[in-house]
Order: structure tokens, then sequence, then C-alpha cells
């Protein structure tokens, strides 16, 4: 390989490297604020699941307290017909058969509020256990962040310090020409492949295929301007 393109490679490589490192340490950032923002979700579940579980309880209770009254309602007319104490038969059947009929559909209803508050608890439950995990999740994100930075700082200290030395090998027109790509936020080198340019597609030259292979020049893609390393 031509010595200038290794230069620009070992700049490339070093460059590219605290991008990675750079991102990594983003990624952190970026794990923990989104397990934050889960366990925010999770909270308001688990609120939003207590709530409903109270509502549920709240009337189950109300269901309940308004049967047995119509239970005793029952027991008293009944046991008044049977002793032939009512003052009017008729009108205290009457009123058996519809404290039965309310006394049926609040049993019905009652059941129903069972089943609910099963299933608001099992909501519950889960809504618990959820924010639970994302709690342990943010810690868990902190800890493997803190066990990573102080690494993460110290490769990227000494990526930064080694740049210098490793501008200083790469030619000032290259150097110049690596730096506009960078500032454009594109990859600085791009592998030939199949005679082209690996990254962009842009085919090259028989001429320029042959001095990059025997390392007589440097060249760049003609499309994308990306300097251009041997085919593998």
């Amino acid at each position: 390989m031509n010595e200038d393109l290794s230069a620009v490679l070992a700049l490339w490589r070093n460059v590219h490297a605290a991008e990675r490192l750079r991102a990594e340490r983003a990624s952190f950032a970026e794990r923990e604020r989104q397990a934050s923002e889960e366990q925010r979700r999770s909270e308001e579940a688990r609120q939003e699941a207590c709530v409903a579980l109270e509502a549920v309880v709240a009337e189950e209770r109300a269901v309940m307290r308004k049967l047995e009254s119509y239970q005793k309602r029952i027991e008293t007319t009944r046991a008044m017909i049977e002793a032939g104490k009512a003052p009017d038969y008729r009108l205290a059947d009457q009123q058996l058969r519809s404290c039965l009929e309310i006394a049926d559909d609040l049993e019905t209803r009652a059941l129903e509020l069972m089943e609910q508050r099963d299933e608001a608890e099992a909501h519950l439950a889960r809504a618990r256990g959820a924010a639970a995990r994302a709690v342990q999740q943010i810690g868990d994100h902190a800890a493997a962040a803190a066990a990573r930075q102080p690494a993460i700082v110290e490769e990227l200290r000494s990526l930064e310090a080694a740049r210098p030395e490793l501008e200083s090998l790469v030619p000032a027109p290259l150097l110049a020409a690596f730096r506009a790509l960078r500032e454009r936020g594109r990859s600085a080198v791009s592998p030939l492949k199949e005679g082209a340019c690996s990254l962009c597609n842009y085919g090259a030259p028989a001429q320029v295929l042959l001095e990059i292979k025997n390392g007589v020049r440097v060249h760049q893609c003609r499309n994308c301007q990306r300097f251009l390393l041997p085919e593998e």
C-alpha cells in the first residue's frame, strides 16, 4: 500500500475508533433515558391499576351492603307472611318477590365484581412487577455506564493524544481532503470492490486501479471523494 495512503488509513482508524467510543458513551445515556421513560410509564400504569382496583372494591362493597339490606328485608317479609302477621298479604307477597328479584340481580353483579377484582389485582401485580423491573433496569444501566466510562475516557484520551502525530504523517493536501470529508460527515476511506468504490459504487478507471494496487499513488473516488483502498 502507498505510504501516504497508509498514513491516511492510520488516521482514519484513530478517528473512527474515537467515534465508536463516543457513540458507545452516548448509548449509555440513551439507554438510561429510555429506562427512565419506561419507569415513568410503568409507574403511571401502576397508579392507574391501583385506582381501577380501588373502584372495583368500592363498588363491590356497596353492592354487598345493598345485598345484605335486601336479604334482611326478604327474611323479615317472609317471616311476617309465614306467621300470618302481614297487614296485607298480597302487598307483602309482591314486596317479597320484588326483593328476591333485586337480590338475585345484586348477587349476579357481586359475582361479576369478584371476577373484576381478581383481574384488577392481577393487573396491579403485573404493573408493580413492571415498575420494579424498570427501576432495576435503571440501576443496571447506571452500573454498566459507571463501570465502562473510565475505560472510554482513557481510550479517548489515548486516541486524541496520538492524533497530532498521525496527522503530521499525512501530506497537507491529503489531510485537507480528509478533514473536508470528516466535516461532511463521511467516512474518509472506502475499499475497492470489483473495481468500484464500495460505498458509492462508482467505477474507477483501469489505470487508477493499477496504481492503487501497486501503491504508486493515492487516489480519491471521483464521485464521493473518499480515499480508495486496495481490494482485499
